[in-house]
């Protein structure tokens, strides 16, 4: 065989029967041919490919189903691969549960913590070096960890950090070019720089998004909200802070949420006992839909237009039929 250099050269394949095949190639031809031979070496026959079990296929989104929060988020991360998927021995972990009020979990206006709890435990298994828990609060820093119970839930992981971003110097200030209304913000330095970036967000009510899922949380990443209040679309600017704020993981909590009245509460409530969860916080978003009515109606993409923005920013797939969402009953 001759050696493949700066010009076509003959090349022979061995394929299963004896049979060779006489290829002339160039140099970008060669690989793609390399990996025609290893497909038809492992094949029963050179015109099929082998395929791929569906099993083998890992869940875009999954849907956990129940009502201890604890065995769900387990049940969540095994759907999707472990938590040794995501967090590796030595990596700083940084986690933004929902905290940006001083309301009870039963309000269902934050993250549950029994939520914060499962998940801190679970990146510390997997071997985390650090693990910082952070929000920007809208509340008094101090009644948001207390009242919410997140401090109760975490005072046993003794290296774990809490911290409310209330310093503007914990923030950095990021370009977003292809932002429709929002072209730059200040982000919380910490969600910039984390090996590992988990977002906890709860599913409830939004006066002016319609929904408060992943991408609407992002904006508890950000030193400032008004400019996305006051002087743009809500609904454009939050798409908009999906290019910059982007988790690594999302667990959006939908075990009980505020239909009415957010996203502070209090409002009315219903419990339908899910979680979901996911790599893509667009697609995540888009899935949890329709866990409820949110101000008595159905949710859709033309409501919660911030998804179907941050969609056609090229940032997740918010079309059900093409996401392969896995339903798992705990």
């Amino acid at each position: 065989m001759h050696p493949v250099g700066s010009h076509s050269r003959g090349l022979v394949l061995p394929f299963p029967g004896r049979l060779s095949l006489m290829l002339k190639l160039d140099r970008r031809q060669v690989l793609g041919a390399g990996v025609a031979a290893a497909a038809a070496l492992r094949s029963p026959s050179l015109l099929a490919a082998e395929p791929v079990p569906a099993a083998a296929v890992a869940p875009e989104v999954v849907e956990v189903s129940g009502n201890d929060r604890k065995k769900m988020v387990a049940a969540a991360f095994e759907a999707l691969g472990g938590i040794g998927a995501f967090v590796k021995k030595g990596d700083k972990v940084v986690l933004k549960p929902n905290l940006a009020f001083a309301q009870p979990a039963d309000f269902a206006a934050g993250t549950h913590p029994d939520i914060l709890f499962a998940v801190t435990e679970a990146c510390l298994k997997a071997g985390a070096k650090e693990i910082l828990v952070a929000e920007n609060p809208l509340s008094k820093a101090e009644k948001c960890w207390t009242r919410t119970g997140c401090r109760e839930a975490l005072k046993g992981f003794a290296d774990v950090k809490m911290r409310m971003l209330e310093d503007h110097e914990e923030f950095r200030e990021v370009k977003i070019p292809r932002g429709l209304v929002l072209k730059d913000t200040e982000v919380g330095r910490c969600f910039l720089d984390a090996d590992v970036f988990i977002s906890l967000p709860q599913a409830k009510h939004h006066s002016s998004a319609k929904v408060s899922f992943g991408l609407k949380s992002a904006m508890g990443a950000v030193w400032s909200r008004k400019p996305f209040h006051v002087f743009m679309d809500l609904q454009k600017a939050i798409a908009d802070l999906a290019f910059v704020v982007k988790p690594h993981l999302t667990l959006l909590d939908a075990t009980k949420v505020l239909l009415t009245n957010g996203p502070k509460g209090p409002g009315e409530t219903a419990s339908p006992g899910k979680l979901f969860a996911g790599r893509n916080v667009v697609s995540v978003d888009a899935s949890a839909l329709s866990v409820a009515k949110f101000d008595g109606k159905l949710v859709t993409l033309e409501d919660a237009k911030h998804i179907k923005y941050a969609s056609e920013h090229g940032l997740g797939e918010c079309d059900l039929s093409k996401l392969r969402v896995k339903s798992v009953a705990t």
